[in-house]
């Protein structure tokens, strides 16, 4: 039976850590007996018009001599893009003391703020930032109306969390009108870029390639890089098991 860590290497394209606005790059690796790469961004917490990019860089060595983009750096074309609240893992909605008329926006469906909860008409209590937080739960989670896919948790001090009930097959896209009362945040999202070997630039001797990841919140972020080999490998890890 062929195994799939028989033939994707596994590395650590970027080691988790904090970015505050800036950018990073992880470790070159070769991609001499691979014909294919993929590069997997995990990114935490995306505040309001905050992004997160992952992009696969070429180099000529493990040191990253040379450095550009796929196939330039102007030309860069093995990068995407995660925006905040737009198909996301998870999110929070966050109220305050009031949030009179705010409406959430959430894969398609509108809930509005109202004097009470009624989750059969999409209408939470809009009272206090405790109440919003629950009305909305209660709105999202409503078995006819209410938002297929995703379950609302609710969290302390006026939070409403939003999770995928089927991670990896829904996604999440939210938007809130009045956020001055009621904001909406994300606080995991995921995404991938993959190129060909033959992308890489073999005239000039690029044949190393890093996932580099940028940010502009205060977020932390990792990737892992896979890689297609061509013939089965081993791989170099600190513990693994396959059954």
């Amino acid at each position: 039976m062929e195994r799939l860590s028989e033939f994707q290497k596994i590395d650590v394209g970027l080691v988790a850590q904090a970015i505050n606005n800036n950018t990073a790059t992880g470790a070159y690796f070769a991609m001499a007996g691979h014909v294919r790469a993929l590069a997997i961004l995990n990114s935490g917490p995306l505040a309001l018009t905050k992004t997160t990019t992952v992009e696969i860089l070429q180099a000529q060595d493990a040191a990253g001599t040379g450095s550009k983009g796929i196939p330039t750096t102007v030309g860069q074309l093995a990068t995407c893009t995660v925006t905040v609240n737009i198909a996301v893992g998870a999110a929070t909605l966050t109220a305050d003391a009031d949030v009179t008329g705010s409406s959430v926006l959430l894969n398609g469906i509108t809930f509005t703020g109202a004097a009470a909860t009624d989750a059969s008409a999409r209408e939470y209590k809009q009272t206090t930032a405790v109440d919003t937080a629950a009305g909305l739960v209660a709105c999202i989670n409503h078995a006819t109306m209410g938002v297929p896919g995703i379950t609302a948790t609710d969290l302390t001090g006026g939070v409403a969390g939003l999770k995928s009930t089927r991670p990896g097959a829904v996604t999440i896209t939210l938007s809130v009108a009045n956020p001055a009362g009621l904001v909406a945040a994300t606080t995991e999202a995921q995404a991938f870029v993959e190129v060909d070997g033959d992308d890489l630039d073999h005239a000039g001797g690029f044949d190393h390639i890093a996932v580099k990841v940028t940010t502009t919140a205060n977020s932390v972020v990792s990737a892992v890089l896979l890689r297609t080999a061509k013939e089965t490998i081993a791989q170099a890890v600190g513990a693994s098991a396959a059954i």
